[in-house]
């Protein structure tokens, strides 16, 4: 049987190590027991041993994270072409302390009419009437008409309509 070590030349092979396999190897590159692991990981060690022995199912990302945290290591995402992501940052939050939809883009309302509100208030264009709004304006919207949404993630020069 080939070691994980070789059977694993690239992080962007088509074989991708098993969440046995990934969490063996960060507690051994952090030279811990099972039983250490699960000390500094609140991470049950029984629960490391049924993940090490594939008795369980997959793990959540939740436990692979805090695992890798407790072994000194960070769990990353990369594309097909190795790019990595960018970190993933906790949802902005509206006013009302809710989570704007996650699929739509986000961007400031900007100046007068960047706002789906301020339409009803454009046919007078007297900037002090602005403020008689009936809600106030938000820092951020987002499209709900898709090819909107479309022509604002287009790069520039290209063109999404037919």
């Amino acid at each position: 049987m080939t070691p994980p070590e070789d059977r694993h030349e690239s992080p962007l092979d088509s074989a991708q190590p098993s969440a046995a396999e990934l969490v063996r190897s960060m507690r051994r590159r952090a030279d811990l027991s099972q039983r250490q692991l699960a000390e500094s990981s609140g991470v049950a060690a029984s629960t490391i041993n049924r993940i090490e022995s594939c008795g369980a199912g997959e793990p959540t990302f939740a436990t692979l994270s805090r695992l890798a945290r407790a072994a000194g290591c960070r769990l990353m995402v990369v594309d097909d072409n190795g790019v990595l992501l960018p970190a993933i940052a906790r949802p902005e939050l509206d006013r009302g302390g809710r989570s704007y939809p996650a699929h739509l883009d986000l961007r400031p309302t900007g100046a007068f009419g960047g706002w789906w509100g301020d339409w009803l208030y454009l046919s007078c264009l007297a900037e002090k009437a602005w403020h008689r709004s009936p809600r106030r304006r938000p820092v951020r919207t987002f499209d709900l008409d898709r090819g909107r949404r479309d022509e604002r993630r287009a790069p520039a020069g290209e063109d999404y309509g037919e």
